[in-house]
């Protein structure tokens, strides 16, 4: 490009050159940046999901061992106590 003719006019050019360069570039930072959010966002997900599993089996685990020891009590014998 010719560096010749009023600054404004000379702006314009060298402007409309570089976004010509730059808008593809740009398009395609774009759809990076959304592949990579969506990538994020299925992580997370899983995460989630993950966790939630866990907390289900702990749960799970607590309700078996509570469910056990009401088993335990109501098979013990209950002693009888004498009356003086």
């Amino acid at each position: 490009m010719r560096g010749v003719g009023a600054v404004g006019a000379i702006f314009k050019s060298v402007t409309d050159i570089i976004e010509s360069q730059i808008r593809p570039l740009a398009d395609v930072m774009v759809k990076i940046e959304s592949a990579a959010a969506r990538q994020a966002a299925k992580a997370k997900a899983a995460e989630a999901k993950a966790k939630a599993a866990a907390v289900a089996k702990v749960a799970a685990a607590k309700a078996a061992k509570v469910a056990e020891a009401k088993t335990k009590v109501k098979a013990t014998p209950t002693a009888k106590v004498k009356r003086r």
